[in-house]
């Protein structure tokens, strides 16, 4: 199957419908992105192709432009299907609120304008999301390793700290964020303006309304935190002023504002309405539509099905092939394309919500904060807390290893992940004496009064890390007041002691104290 229905649903379920009568206005509903063989193209609603298909992959016109892959780089065509802004991202958002994300291949996301103009640049960022109501969220990772969200305005500044391990996309005013395990929602200024008391829960907000989840069931509470609707179903979605919810059975149908069943839960899986005279329900194995009173317009008959747009035609799915079908049933185009890119749905009914339209990932990994995480853990001073000064009695009372043993020689000091580098330190030593054992052997006895004679760390650097790994170590060596005597090699003595740092591999450093 070349789309999952099923995380096409959730991502449609995970946001209320954005305006009324069905979608946003910023999305070109005229143009489909499709995949014919292996390349994307985009066409209307009667399946004639408006512009060939040439790209690797296509999404939707967003404020006119559209984000199109082509040779694993992206760039934006207008509704003619020529280039605006040429393909040289590595990754890049569709435009929002006249804004998108786009990061260059080893570097970190830009907001630029339609113009392909920077706005400003967010180097501290390991994912950006698009704008909605004049904030971006954006993840970064702070000095315990934790990922953490916050949010920026239009013009670059930092209007909401990142602090929140959990954290939405605003609507209405307000954002769900989870700082700890308090969770609440915040306004624009980061104030927090109801508290949320439902352990995992998950919450959509509507003036008045927020759906919430609590213990596998779902409901509706009000601004002042009353129960609307008591939790009662397994999920529930807005759909205009009702929601369409599944019971503890698997079913789905629709409730009122109040909780009370408009369209008993009959139906095997569903989509909202989401504004159209008609929405999409499973029977079984097959697809069809139903009425605003449940009854069948057009008979379970497809093996995938889309939300009816502009009240007027939706995308389904039969043998394999996508096609268009009309508020009759009938095909507008016939089954023909290999592939109809979701994020034409979510754009229109989850805005900001998921998705290669909203996402971008940083490229960049940030060298200076490497550098002062790995040189507060090893250091001419010691690695991890373990110098080639302090006796194995020392060692094991800092609580550093808890047992020595005589027949063990390496004792690891710190294996753990910051970002994308990995560092394993340990050090090495002879903890004992040799005695004999009164026969014609020898044994070993501990001796805690030995000291290390080498402490090393192995550094590995993954994923985007891997790139920068002669850029760290020349920064480690400034770091370190060292210079390179040898290619990729430096060592200098630090009190009696040697101290040597090596570029073994593009994604691997290691850094070794000896006496």
């Amino acid at each position: 199957m070349s789309m999952n229905l099923k995380t096409l649903a959730l991502a449609l379920v995970a946001a209320a419908l954005t305006a009324c009568g069905g979608g946003s206005g910023d999305v070109n509903t005229q143009l489909i992105p499709v995949l014919m063989g292996e390349k994307c193209g985009y066409v209307d609603p009667e399946g004639n192709y408006v512009i060939n298909p040439q790209f690797d992959n296509a999404l939707p016109f967003i404020n006119g432009l559209a984000l199109v892959k082509s040779d694993e780089k992206w760039g934006y065509i207008d509704e003619k299907g020529s280039y605006v802004i040429n393909p040289i991202y590595k990754d890049a958002t569709g435009f929002v609120e006249g804004k998108a994300w786009v990061v260059e291949e080893h570097c970190w996301p830009k907001c630029i304008n339609k113009d392909g103009e920077v706005i400003f640049d967010l180097k501290q960022a390991t994912s950006v999301y698009a704008f909605s109501e004049g904030l971006a969220k954006f993840a970064t990772v702070n000095d315990n390793g934790d990922k953490v969200y916050g949010y920026v305005n239009g013009s670059g500044e930092v209007a909401i700290e990142p602090v929140y391990r959990i954290a939405q996309h605003f609507r209405n005013g307000r954002a769900e964020v989870f700082l700890g395990e308090n969770h609440f929602f915040i306004d624009k200024k980061g104030k927090q303006v109801q508290t949320l008391e439902f352990a995992n829960s998950y919450f959509f907000y509507t003036p008045g309304r927020t759906i919430f989840g609590v213990d596998g069931n779902v409901g509706v509470i009000d601004d002042d935190g009353k129960y609307v609707i008591n939790p009662q179903f397994e999920d529930m979605t807005e759909d205009g002023s009702n929601y369409l919810v599944e019971n503890g059975e698997g079913k789905h149908g629709w409730v009122d504002s109040k909780g009370k069943f408009i369209i008993n839960p009959q139906f095997d899986r569903a989509l909202a309405f989401y504004g159209a005279d008609l929405a999409a329900v499973q029977m079984g194995s097959k697809w069809g539509y139903i009425d605003s009173k449940g009854k069948f317009v057009i008979n379970p008959q497809f093996d995938e099905a889309m939300p009816f747009i502009n009240n007027k035609f939706a995308i389904v799915k039969t043998g394999g092939k996508f096609g268009i079908i009309d508020t009759d049933g009938k095909y507008i185009a016939n089954p023909q394309f290999d592939y109809v890119n979701p994020n034409y749905i979510s754009a229109l009914y989850a805005p900001s919500n998921g998705g290669k339209t909203w996402h971008a990932a940083s490229e960049y990994f940030d060298v200076e904060a490497a550098v002062k995480k790995i040189t507060k853990l090893f250091s001419p001073d010691g690695f991890g807390g373990v110098t080639l000064d302090m006796t194995a009695q020392q060692i094991q009372d800092a609580g550093i290893v808890s047992e020595f043993r005589p027949y063990k020689e390496s004792y690891e000091i710190d294996a753990t992940s910051y970002g994308d580098v990995q560092y394993e330190a340990n050090f090495t030593g002879n903890f004992y004496y040799t005695k004999s054992d009164g026969w014609w052997g020898s044994t070993r006895e501990l001796d805690m009064s030995q000291k290390p004679n080498l402490l090393k760390v192995n550094i590995s650097l993954h994923n985007k890390a891997q790139f920068f790994g002669e850029d760290l170590y020349n920064a480690l060596l400034t770091a370190y007041g060292m210079t390179s005597e040898d290619e990729n090699i430096a060592d200098k003595e630090v009190n009696g002691k040697d101290f040597v740092v090596r570029l073994v591999d593009d994604d691997k450093i290691v850094i070794v104290m000896t006496d």
